[in-house]
């Protein structure tokens, strides 16, 4: 009779298989607890991901070749490229999370965090912590650049507190003043920064050519915008109806003038008479119903600006030295 095959070396074999290869893929860091921390103080952090296991070798000849290699590192590699940082100490927790320390002194800026475990394998969480600046790091302030604006209308503008070097100082977390050349610009505040950073909307009251904001946080430190102008306002949706207006019957300087002058978006302008006036009707605006309106004896009858002119940003048509009759 043939001997059956004992089963304890193939499950021995198993075991030792099982025990002496580590896991595929390596560690994959997902979240670093604190994600932020100051300069000026050596930060404790707390590391979670998967992959995060020791390494176990058994040998089953010899005892004395057993070992369990629970080694972790990790290190912040800077957006820079400047050389990494070492964390330590790194140490595995019964929750298979890594916990460690940021030293203090470090580059204010973003970092990418690195882990590498005991079989040398290392995974990257992009972004995982950053060095938040100091307040009094702040030399100043940047506006965004901003764009041509009209008057009363509120518009986005973004400021960040920058140090000397021109980097964001994500530390700042106060408020600043907001004037403009005009001295109308309201409010006359933005804030709080949330990370070196805050967007406002600000609007200024009147037309101002080449206007520019200025933020001034008190303390020394202010900033300027870009040149950009303020046009005319939006006006409202009007009504303009049955209206008489009459000039001066012999000349004189009112003839240089408008009789009926409306600037507007949106609305109607109807049933008017005008009379002895150096313009009859000028009309200034888009989606304008202009109808049955009487012009007598005017110098020109009729002006009407809407958008597409060149310097204005309209074009015009005119009607002159007519009497324009319903």
């Amino acid at each position: 009779m043939r001997a059956r095959p004992h089963p304890i070396p193939r499950l021995l074999l198993l075991v030792l298989c099982a025990c002496s290869v580590p896991g595929p893929g390596g560690p994959v860091p997902l979240s670093m607890v604190p994600s932020q921390g100051p300069a000026s103080a050596a930060t404790p952090v707390e590391i979670a991901g998967v992959g995060f296991d020791a390494e176990v070798r058994t040998d089953y000849g010899d005892g004395s070749g057993s070992a369990v290699q629970a080694v972790f590192a990790a290190r912040l590699l800077p957006w820079d490229g400047s050389p990494a940082v070492d964390l330590s100490p790194v140490a595995l927790t019964q929750r298979r999370t890594l916990t460690a320390v940021v030293p203090a002194g470090l580059a204010p800026g973003r970092y990418d965090l690195q882990v590498t475990d005991p079989a040398g394998r290392s995974g990257t969480l992009p972004d995982g912590f950053e060095v938040a600046s100091s307040p009094s790091d702040a030399v100043g302030f940047r506006i965004a650049t901003i764009p041509a604006q009209r008057a009363g209308v509120p518009f986005a503008v973004s400021i960040e507190a920058v140090d000397a070097a021109g980097r964001v100082v994500s530390g700042f977390a106060g408020s600043v003043g907001v004037v403009d050349e005009s001295g109308t610009a309201f409010p006359a505040a933005a804030g709080p920064f949330a990370l070196g950073r805050v967007q406002a909307q600000v609007a200024v009251a009147v037309p101002h050519a080449a206007d520019r904001l200025t933020a001034d946080d008190g303390a020394g430190r202010t900033g300027l915008s870009n040149a950009f102008d303020v046009g005319p306002g939006v006006p409202a949706r009007i009504v303009v109806e049955g209206n008489v207006v009459a000039g001066p019957q012999q000349g004189g300087d009112s003839e240089m003038y408008g009789g009926l002058i409306v600037s507007a978006h949106g609305g109607s302008i109807s049933r008017n008479e005008v009379d002895h006036y150096g313009i009859g009707l000028l009309v200034e605006g888009d989606s304008l119903a202009v109808r049955e309106n009487v012009i007598r004896d005017c110098g020109v009858g009729l002006v009407a600006w809407t958008p597409g002119r060149k310097d204005l940003k309209t074009r015009h048509a005119v009607i002159a030295g007519k009497r324009i009759e319903k």
